[in-house]
Formats: C-alpha cells, sequence, structure tokens
C-alpha cells in the first residue's frame, strides 16, 4: 500500500463516543467495524485488486482501488457485510460485537449509494434508471420509518435523527468517484 493516513478526528469521535456508550460496547463497535473493512480489503486482495491510499476517517475506512468488473465490485461491496455477518457465529463468547456486526451489516446493506448495499444494487442493475428508483423508493421508506417510529410509536428523535443521518448520507455520496468508501456508522 503506498499511503497510509489516519484522521485524527476519529480520536474525537473515539472520546465522544466514550461518554455515550459504555467501554464495552465502543469495543463491539470498533470490532465489528474493523471486521466489516477488513473483509472489503481481503475480498479486493483476492480479487487481484489494487489497493492504495488507505485512510480511517469518521465517515470509516477509504480505500483508493483499482479497475474492477462489475461482478468483482459486486463480489468485494457485500465482502464487508457478510463478513460482518460471520461475526454472529461468535455471539456465544462476543454477544455485543455480534449485535453491533448485524446492526452495522443491515446499515450497509441498503439499497442506497454509496452503502455496500448501493453499490450491489448498481452492480446489477443495467439500467441506471430502475437504480434510482431503488435508491428513492428506499430512501422514501427510510423517512417514513422514521416518521412513524417518532410520532406513532413515540420512540422520540432518534428514529427521526438516524433516518436524517442515513437520508444525508445517501444525497451526499451522489458524487462520482473511484475511491471506495465504507462507513463504520
Amino acid at each position: 500500500m503506498a499511503c497510509r493516513r489516519f484522521d485524527w478526528c476519529v480520536l474525537l469521535l473515539l472520546a465522544l463516543a466514550l461518554l455515550i456508550l459504555p467501554l464495552r460496547w465502543l469495543l463491539a463497535v470498533l470490532l465489528a467495524g474493523a471486521v466489516h473493512e477488513l473483509g472489503h480489503y481481503v475480498a479486493l486482495r483476492l480479487c487481484g485488486v489494487n489497493v492504495s491510499n488507505l485512510r480511517i476517517g469518521i465517515g470509516g475506512a477509504r480505500m483508493t482501488v483499482g479497475d474492477m468488473g462489475r461482478w468483482q465490485e459486486l463480489l468485494c461491496a457485500l465482502a464487508g457485510p457478510m463478513a460482518g455477518l460471520s461475526l454472529i457465529l461468535l455471539a456465544r463468547w462476543l454477544p455485543r460485537t455480534a449485535v453491533c456486526a448485524c446492526i452495522h451489516s443491515a446499515y450497509n446493506l441498503l439499497p442506497v449509494y454509496p452503502l455496500d448495499g448501493g453499490r450491489a444494487v448498481h452492480c446489477i442493475c443495467a439500467s441506471e434508471r430502475v437504480c434510482r428508483r431503488i435508491e428513492w423508493s428506499c430512501i422514501g421508506l427510510i423517512a417514513f420509518t422514521g416518521l412513524y417510529g417518532s410520532l406513532f410509536l413515540k420512540l422520540g428523535y432518534l428514529p427521526i435523527v438516524v433516518s436524517a443521518m442515513t437520508i444525508h448520507r445517501a444525497l451526499a455520496g451522489k458524487g462520482t468517484c473511484k475511491a471506495w468508501s465504507f462507513s463504520l456508522q
């Protein structure tokens, strides 16, 4: 790998997370995220894809990768969530990590670009128009779910905040770039 960078804002985020989460849960979140990213990296290397400029930041790990075919990209996009879901096998010994990995993988499998599910949809769909319809349908469902959870199920502001963050992430990631970005959120 040519370049490795660490975004120092991650330390600030970790310090804030320590104020909110108990240390055991924070470690579980970090382990689930690391396994997820490792799944992407291993799949990229097994596919023979050149990986450079690894950067770890608030939004997750960001790797610049070489050219890939559609099936290679599909495999590499789904490798992270599948690696995370494999932590379910360790649920007896690492229950917090298994829970965090399930939530993290479910979030990343949403069919919204730049999340892994959105990347997979873009690899599978032949039409960009179909991809956009799938994404906007999912964004609408996320908005509806957030409002429903807050207003009708009386779950407070958390469902609206989570849905707003997901929608923001989806809309902010609409630019095209060659770098792969994987989220730890």
